[in-house]
């Protein structure tokens, strides 16, 4: 739930929401590799990258869907879902 944006959201299986910063992200990506879910730490490793962190700020919800694991963890056209934050300009 985004309360602060008054919606919530009940993911479909093989969904997995983005955390909302890079340190949220980084702790996703550890605790999936003690559990050697590394395809999917790989897939949320994008939120580390310029391009990624950039979508950190620009969204108030994301998430993407993961069907791995695969040889390319980021798909050039994933799956995703986002939400803009409506106040923004």
């Amino acid at each position: 739930m985004t309360s602060s944006f008054g919606f919530s959201i009940i993911l479909p299986p093989k969904w997995y929401a983005v955390p909302r910063t890079v340190t949220a992200v980084n702790q996703t990506i550890a605790a999936l590799k003690k559990q050697k879910k590394t395809g999917l730490a790989t897939a949320y490793g994008f939120y580390t990258t310029a391009n990624g962190k950039a979508e950190l700020k620009a969204y108030v919800f994301q998430a993407f869907l993961f069907d791995g694991p695969t040889s390319d963890p980021v798909p050039e056209k994933p799956s995703r879902m986002t939400f803009a934050d409506p106040n923004s300009a």
